[in-house]
Order: structure tokens, then sequence, then C-alpha cells
């Protein structure tokens, strides 16, 4: 009995180590966003700025379809504002 409880412990755990691992998509697209968005603050000159700054309107194209970006905070995205509608 005390082996059977050991293994199905063990198994609970080994699951939760690996649900952990799973990254919310959410933040993948977070952090795409912020590496962007450093790049364009980065640039120092015209042409470097309007082709970072191509780069970040398209992922942010890509990202506001989506129905989670809407409740999604993007707290690490700290020189972009978020305007939020009452409907």
């Amino acid at each position: 009995m005390k082996k059977l409880l050991s293994i199905s412990l063990g198994f609970l755990m080994s699951l939760s180590l690996v649900a952990q691992d799973i990254p919310d998509p959410m933040s993948i697209h977070e952090k795409d966003l912020k590496k962007k968005l450093d790049d364009l603050r980065a640039a120092t000159n015209d042409g470097d700025k309007e082709l970072a700054n191509m780069k970040l309107m398209a992922a942010l194209e890509k990202v506001v379809v989506k129905k989670e970006a809407f409740d999604y905070p993007f707290d690490s995205l700290k020189t972009m504002g978020t305007i939020q509608s009452p409907d």
C-alpha cells in the first residue's frame, strides 16, 4: 500500500512539474513585442527606426486580433500605453 501511494504521489508531482513548463501563449507574444519595442527604442537612425517600427506593428496586428489579448495586461511593455473602452 505504501509503495502504491509513493508511486501515485511521485506521478502527481511529475505532472505538476510538466504543467509548469508550458508557457502561456500570450506571454510568448508579450516577450516578442517587448523585444521589438526595445529594438525600436534602440534604433539610432531613421532607416532602422522605420524597419523596427514596421516589425513591431506587424507583430501587434497579429496579437490584437486574438480574443485573449484584450484581457492580458502586457505589463512588460512599459513605454506603450493601453486604452480601454467602456464597451
